[in-house]
């Protein structure tokens, strides 16, 4: 049975039987829209999730970790020293505390 013959049944069930009658029949096709429309809350947990990583991935880059990684690389191509690494355009500061923690 589809949907929206279910909810339509489900509510002249519920007006037969005197369960919530008074707001049914006041309110009848808000109750039935509201239905049709119900909370996924997995549909919205994972678009919170999706905006959340975009968020994180773009305030790394803001902040430098892309710089990181590109550096992490680069030491292990061989270019292992301040000198190379600035050499190649990094910020000095950024690749002195990379090779620190190498």
């Amino acid at each position: 049975m589809p949907t929206e013959q279910a909810i339509d049944e489900a509510i002249s069930y519920c007006i037969e039987h005197d369960i919530l009658r008074d707001i049914l029949l006041k309110n009848r096709s808000e109750v039935r829209h509201m239905l049709l429309t119900e909370f996924d809350e997995k549909k919205f947990a994972k678009s919170m999730w999706e905006e959340g990583r975009e968020t994180g991935l773009t305030e790394g880059r803001e902040s430098g970790h892309d710089d990181i990684l590109s550096i992490m690389d680069e030491i292990n191509k061989g270019n292992d020293t301040l000198d190379k690494l600035t050499a190649l355009g990094y910020d000095a500061e950024v690749a002195k505390k990379v090779l620190k923690k190498k």
